[in-house]
């Protein structure tokens, strides 16, 4: 057997090599498990830290790793850069969920303190497809990584090349990284699961492939993931709007040339506007034009083999005779390349290959349902349960429906069913089981270990610094994660009903605080928890943390006030009187700033060790709002289990290349130095401009602290603004594209350049202003190039 690449769009030999024989590839395994047990030791943090150089090694080869895609897939380069593009917003996205996800929890028993801690597996086989060459072997790796594990990657046979050109950029970045390739044939592969230090395998793939490896993974008593074939029905019912369900679908359909498993494979439409929609999808489907990876005017390039071509006609040709109707006829092109022009089949009958099985090329499969239920019931009608997707009329009822009526592991609501790095993937049914990606998927090959010690006088508060867990009940986890998204979305800032009524029933709290928005968001979570563990007592100091404080005395803290002190330097904490208090409350909770905060409350670290060293069961919180992410405020949890560390609004949008809050001097560029991309960030940047009124709230109440401590016009204070909230977006287009939508706007950003990194910041005030920024952002993300 040979590894061999050609070009689906001339059909050019690009290379080949021979299989490697099973001796050649467990040597190669045998380098990747020396370095995953080495890997396995390091600490979060460093692992965490090459994740990110990963992520600029991805963005400095995007052009080489795009181009050798197109050449070994066909893919127009749009969608190469996009894939590309995907896999750096992966790395950054697991280096902000990992900390909060891969962390020690307590749990306090009887007699009994425990610690769960997830630990690695060791070294994972990854069989991988070629449709997505990067971004379904990196949507593996990366998480992998975090987690401690190790990766062997077999590609497909057709994309070893793009393969082998992105394992160098992985090793390129750290040697240490424990990941490599192999390239057996199926037999051998097979045959690596085996081996005692493959702990672990995902496959990617058909249906076969992943029934063998299942089997060989069974036998070996080894965890498996399989992510296999998709069949997704989209559903379009009376009262959607068709043109949105028909863009949808036909982007859907013909991405990656047809050839992904997550896509409108069968369209199932009622009966009531079945002809309206298909005169949509058909006058859409007429207009997408086939070609090479380098025209920019194509929609959709060549499939990807002869093999892949020859099985689809033969099931078009098969649909036909079945009694499907040819609206658009398409087929493969004259001339040299697999292009395939696409095809539409209309009243598709449930017995016909176009229904049943999966095509995996660009042809809409069509039919009929005379009512809701039926179409629910024709959706359903499959072994395959990857995604799906319902377009209704919006409202709760059609919610309802897409919950409840669809069966797959991914399911959407007038929209496309897709991945989300913050989501788990996986399939239900034929389509396989286990997740990747998501929370979820970064604890997938992890195993939990247990451990137990007597119950002694010191029982630690471990409060984690993100808020992805909380050890609160489960209504009141759920309610908090529900209400945090029903806030953002209310530009009232009412009370969130299902949270009122979780903390009502579980902790017994009458009346309970509005969520808060900035570091009181994060403060409200710490003393919601406190709450939980029995907790009666806040210490706070003063002035400072208003609305934390009302927010204390709600929930029925006695709360104890501690005045800051003045002295040559400006003000600091009173540890002394802090102390005091402590001693008569041991278990109290004692919010602190750190040691940046230029408003005076500030504590340094070495007091903060004290304190929680001196008082064990206290809870210290510390608000981090000023802090970058190189801080060493951040390593404070990971040496006391009782202090956690907090940040502000921003870091709880989930969004990289953003940080909203307070422009603060010097920090504006440490600020920058959170890496993101710039598509990504103008959409952060929109919701920061939506949110502005609530944010602005915080820093006023900031503001007026700082009056109060006459810090206002201090050194600390200097070139610093605290009347209203910035926006900071990272910028990738030429300098010309910048300057044009600048010019357009009529707007005129701060400009900062930070460890390589170009980045425009505003100051967001009178409503003018917000509208000249969100044209400018408009005009940015519209225009913007790599």
């Amino acid at each position: 057997m040979r590894y061999t690449s050609r070009d689906p769009a001339t059909g050019r030999w690009l290379g080949s090599v021979p299989a490697q024989t099973l001796h050649e590839a467990t040597t190669v395994l045998s380098g990747v498990a020396a370095r995953q047990r080495a890997w396995m030791g390091t600490d979060l943090s460093s692992r965490l830290h090459t994740i990110t150089r990963l992520a600029d090694a991805l963005e400095h080869h995007r052009e080489a790793l795009s181009e050798q895609v197109c050449l070994e897939v066909g893919k127009p380069h749009r969608e190469a850069v996009a894939e590309i593009d995907k896999c750096i917003r992966l790395c950054h996205l697991v280096t902000e969920m990992a900390p909060g996800v891969l962390r020690q929890r307590h749990i306090r028993l009887d007699a009994v303190d425990a610690w769960v801690e997830p630990v690695p597996l060791g070294v994972l086989l990854a069989v991988m497809p070629w449709n997505y060459p990067l971004w379904q072997a990196l949507r593996c790796i990366v998480p992998q990584l975090a987690a401690g594990n190790g990766v062997l990657l077999k590609p497909a046979p057709s994309v070893f090349r793009s393969s082998r050109v992105m394992i160098d950029v992985l090793l390129g970045v750290d040697p240490a990284i424990p990941t490599d390739l192999t390239w057996t044939d199926n037999a051998d592969t097979v045959s690596l699961i085996g081996d005692r230090r493959i702990r672990g395998a995902v496959c990617v793939g058909g249906t076969a492939a992943g029934r063998a490896v299942g089997r060989a993974a069974g036998e070996s008593l080894k965890k498996c993931v399989l992510e296999l074939g998709g069949n997704d029905a989209y559903v379009v019912l009376d009262g959607a709007d068709l043109e949105v369900a028909a863009d949808t679908c036909v982007a859907s359909r013909l991405k990656n040339g047809g050839q992904a498993c997550l896509s409108a494979k069968r369209i199932v439409v009622e009966e009531a506007i079945f002809e309206p929609f298909l005169a949509l999808l058909v006058e859409r489907v007429r207009r997408a034009k086939p070609g090479p990876w380098n025209d920019p005017t194509a929609d959709l390039g060549p499939m990807a083999s002869a093999a892949g071509v020859e099985r689809l006609a033969a099931q078009v040709e098969a649909s036909v005779a079945a009694g499907a109707r040819m609206v658009v006829e398409g087929g493969l092109q004259p001339g040299p390349g697999l292009f395939f022009a696409p095809v539409v089949l209309a009243d598709v009958p449930v017995h016909a290959p176009a229904f049943t099985e999966e095509l995996f090329g660009p042809v809409f499969s069509v039919s009929r349902a005379p009512n809701a239920e039926t179409a629910l019931a024709l959706a359903n009608r499959s072994p395959y349960a990857l995604g799906g997707a319902l377009f209704a009329a919006p409202g709760a009822d059609s919610f309802a429906m897409v919950r409840d009526g669809l069966h797959a592991g991914t399911v959407a609501l007038n929209g496309p069913a897709r991945s989300d790095p913050r989501l788990p993937f996986g399939g239900l049914g034929d389509s396989g089981h286990g997740v990747e990606l998501g929370e979820e998927g970064l604890l997938e090959f992890t195993a939990r270990r247990v451990v137990r010690t007597p119950r002694t006088a010191r029982a630690p508060l471990r409060l984690d610094r993100t808020d992805h867990h909380f050890e609160l009940p489960a209504p009141v986890v759920d309610a908090l994660r529900r209400g945090s998204v029903t806030d953002l979305a209310d530009s009232g800032g009412a009370a969130s009903g299902p949270l009122r009524d979780a903390l009502e029933s579980a902790l017994g709290v009458a009346s309970p605080p509005f969520l808060a928005h900035g570091a009181e968001d994060a403060l409200l979570k710490r003393l919601l928890w406190g709450r939980a563990e029995g907790r009666s007592a806040v210490v706070l100091p003063e002035p400072g943390w208003p609305a934390t404080r009302q927010m204390a005395v709600r929930l029925g803290y006695a709360v104890h006030s501690v005045d800051h002190l003045r002295d040559a330097g400006g003000f600091r904490t009173d540890l002394d009187r802090i102390t005091a208090t402590l001693r008569q409350h041991p278990r109290a909770m004692v919010v602190l700033g750190s040691p940046n905060n230029p408003t005076g409350h500030a504590t340094p670290l070495e007091q903060v060790r004290r304190l929680a060293e001196a008082f064990p069961e206290a809870g210290l919180v510390v608000d981090a709002v000023y802090a970058p992410l190189s801080d060493p405020v951040w390593s404070l949890p990971m040496s006391a289990d009782n202090v956690c560390v907090v940040g502000s609004f921003s870091s709880q949008l989930g969004l990289p290349g953003v940080r909203l809050g307070f422009v603060v001097g010097d920090a504006s560029p440490a600020l920058a130095a959170t890496p993101g991309l710039n598509p990504s960030a103008v959409r952060a940047a929109l919701v920061a401009l939506r949110a502005r009124d609530r944010i602005a709230g915080d820093i006023e109440r900031s503001r007026l602290a700082a009056r109060a401590l006459g810090t206002c016009s201090g050194t600390g204070w200097r070139g610093c603004r605290t009347d209203a909230p910035f926006v900071l977006v990272e910028v990738t287009a030429q300098p010309a594209v910048v300057d044009r939508a600048v010019a357009l706007a009529r707007v005129v950003p701060g400009r900062l350049t930070w460890q390589g990194r170009r980045y425009l910041r505003w100051m967001l005030g009178p409503n003018a202003v917000v509208q000249q920024v969100e044209r400018c952002l408009a005009l940015l993300g519209s225009d913007s190039g790599r």
